[in-house]
């Protein structure tokens, strides 16, 4: 004879809130991804511009996604 296990009764519930915490990291790190792909493609002067130094660094765009 099997026996068959049920999930505790919270279980149910934290999977949810949990899925949408991994989704919202992936969509978080994609952004972060294509953002410095796109100051990649500028050129050093933009970048002064918008006061940034010529080298992208991935701190200063995600201290840029951060505060919006």
């Amino acid at each position: 004879m099997a026996i068959i296990t049920l999930p505790a009764a919270g279980a149910a519930r934290t999977r949810p809130a949990a899925l949408r915490r991994l989704l919202a990291a992936a969509a978080a790190w994609y952004a972060e991804r294509r953002t410095i792909a796109a100051l990649a493609r500028l050129d050093a002067h933009l970048l002064r511009d918008i006061g940034l130094a010529e080298r992208v660094e991935t701190r200063a765009v995600r201290r840029m996604l951060r505060t919006d």
